[in-house]
């Protein structure tokens, strides 16, 4: 069974929505460094992926022009078309938009002590040379190599790493799917969850993150199943944090938790 409708936005709602986006990707490709602000919260919603989506490809597309001239049109029929099938009315799912019934629809209860939606938002390779993996994986599957991010500076990210204040720093270029976003990231010299795995495996999947609304209830749900909080931090430029918790023995990968401030639950504050 096909899921229900669900009602468009209305006009005016949707081309308010428009013009905030237009405004959002004119300040990112004006970045000279074609940087993204912060590579977790790519994932912080559909929006706002589409607006990266369409960045990307318009810096890998010297054809494009934001001047108004012939030329950007082709920049505006590309973000027009993606803006299009990404703005989702209040309440979809990206299940529902690409034609996948959730759980929901099929009648069947979601057990809510881990997930707070059917999806994997992320998955992370990492490697002693992100930039290397990063062009591989290019040629690979065609995409364009996004722009390179990095983690949050210690006092905007104020890291634990082993129940202790910790200095950690990675590198990180994630490529952006339909469904899932693959992260490549090469960790700092320091000792980190990210590194701990690269020295004791070499480059692979380090994790598979999931988005929460709770952070401190799913803390406590994974630590009372055995796997210990490995590391926390706020991301770079703010709006959330992720946390990784040690499953390698069970998965032989981590699982890693994002949570973010325009969604996230009222619960107690960490200390």
């Amino acid at each position: 069974m096909m899921p229900s409708p669900v009602a468009a936005k209305p006009p005016s709602v949707a081309h308010a929505d428009k013009d905030k986006a237009e405004l959002a990707f004119a300040s990112i490709v004006a970045d000279p460094k074609h940087q993204v602000q912060n590579p977790h919260a790519i994932s912080d919603a559909d929006w706002e992926n589409s607006i990266w989506d369409v960045a990307i490809n318009f810096w890998s597309d010297p054809g494009m022009s934001v001047d108004p001239s012939p030329r950007s049109r082709k920049t505006t029929r590309l973000f027009s078309a993606s803006m299009g099938s990404r703005l989702l009315p209040e309440g979809r799912s990206v299940c529902e938009t690409a034609g996948r019934p959730t759980p929901s629809q099929k009648g069947i209860p979601m057990d809510k002590r881990l997930l707070d939606e059917d999806a994997v938002m992320q998955i992370c390779f990492v490697t002693d040379d992100v930039q290397k993996a990063a062009a591989w994986f290019s040629e690979l599957t065609g995409k364009p190599v996004p722009p390179e991010g990095k983690a949050a500076e210690p006092d905007e990210a104020q890291a634990i790493y082993n129940g202790k204040p910790a200095e950690v720093g990675c590198r990180i270029i994630m490529f952006k799917f339909g469904n899932i976003d693959v992260e490549f990231l090469q960790p700092g010299p320091e000792k980190s969850a990210w590194r701990d795995l690269l020295e004791e495996k070499g480059p692979g999947c380090h994790h598979i993150a999931f988005k929460t609304k709770n952070l401190t209830e799913r803390n406590r749900y994974l630590e009372d199943k055995g796997h210990r909080l490995l590391q926390r931090g706020e991301f770079d430029g703010g709006r959330g944090r992720y946390a990784y918790y040690d499953t390698v023995p069970d998965l032989g990968v981590m699982i890693e938790l994002l949570e973010f401030d325009n969604d996230k639950e009222a619960q107690p504050k960490q200390a």
